[in-house]
């Protein structure tokens, strides 16, 4: 392939995700245990209950760790205060947090649209598998 004809080729690629694009906000409403919502490469798994393995934790507002753009899926500063802070002892490299919502929050991103989620809600949080010889998330 010539160096035009890959330049084409990418044009066309960003072409084609910016027309599918759906960065508007997403009401999750009545989710039931087991259902999950992606935003981007970080998941929100609902849960019935809180783990019993997971331990009250310090509140994190970026809920995925990097400096990257893609990385911002943070909880509203204003939403903070709403919510209780679960960690597993030892987790593995796709668990994140458990969160226990007493009111409604929303998970923000620059990219791929607000999550709000109801009042009550359990989630556990989870990144995307990079497929590599060993079990790492993606990073944006």
């Amino acid at each position: 392939m010539t160096t035009q004809a890959a330049v084409q080729a990418f044009e066309a690629i960003i072409a084609h995700a910016e027309q599918h694009r759906d960065d508007s906000e997403r009401r999750i409403r009545n989710p039931l245990p087991g259902q999950l919502y992606a935003q981007g490469d970080v998941n929100f798994l609902i849960l019935a209950n809180i783990p019993p393995q997971a331990k009250p934790s310090a509140p994190v507002r970026q809920l995925a760790p990097g400096t990257t753009r893609g990385s911002r899926h943070c909880i509203a500063e204003a939403d903070m205060a709403g919510i209780d802070f679960f960690a597993y002892p030892d987790p593995q490299p796709l668990e994140g947090p458990v969160l226990r919502l007493d009111r409604q929050a929303r998970i923000e991103h620059p990219e791929h649209g607000d999550h709000v989620y109801p009042a009550g809600t359990i989630v556990a949080v989870g990144y995307q598998r990079r497929y590599a010889d060993e079990v790492r998330r993606i990073q944006d």
